[in-house]
């Protein structure tokens, strides 16, 4: 915080108030910004993207001065009712999973193995299960 000690050394309170006050408005004005440029890195991450490398039917590739380009499934899992997926889990194995809470990024993964695997999931009344596509870029 003593960074900014010279910056504003020497104003009076008004000035200082005045400074507070700006820059809490200019906070708040970037963080809608942001949260504006967000939902279409979303639509772009969630939609465009993965609709286009599908209908071009690829997969993964490396674009310059971009970075490798894939899309992979994800996934999210909600629980409607934890007592039905408590025993859900025991029967089919996955005591692991359970502790007082059950972990979603385990339960999720726990999930999309089975379904990779060739293997049933919990229905509609023990969870909500929906999968989606995302596009994801890393440095080539």
């Amino acid at each position: 915080m003593t960074d900014f000690k010279d910056k504003y050394e020497g104003l009076d309170l008004k000035q200082l108030a005045r400074k507070f006050k700006m820059l809490r408005e200019k906070h708040e004005d970037l963080k809608s910004k942001a949260a504006a440029i967000w939902h279409e890195v979303d639509y772009l991450r969630f939609e465009a993207i993965p609709e286009k490398m599908e209908d071009d039917n690829i997969s993964t590739c490396v674009i310059d001065n971009v970075g490798r380009l894939s899309t992979r499934v994800e996934a999210s899992v909600k629980t409607n009712d934890k007592n039905l997926l408590r025993t859900w889990l025991i029967e089919n194995g996955a005591e692991d999973l359970l502790s007082e809470t059950i972990n979603s990024s385990s339960l999720k993964a726990y999930i999309m193995n089975r379904i990779r695997d060739g293997q049933d999931i919990p229905g509609a009344e023990v969870i909500e299960f929906k999968p989606f596509t995302v596009a994801t870029l890393t440095k080539a």
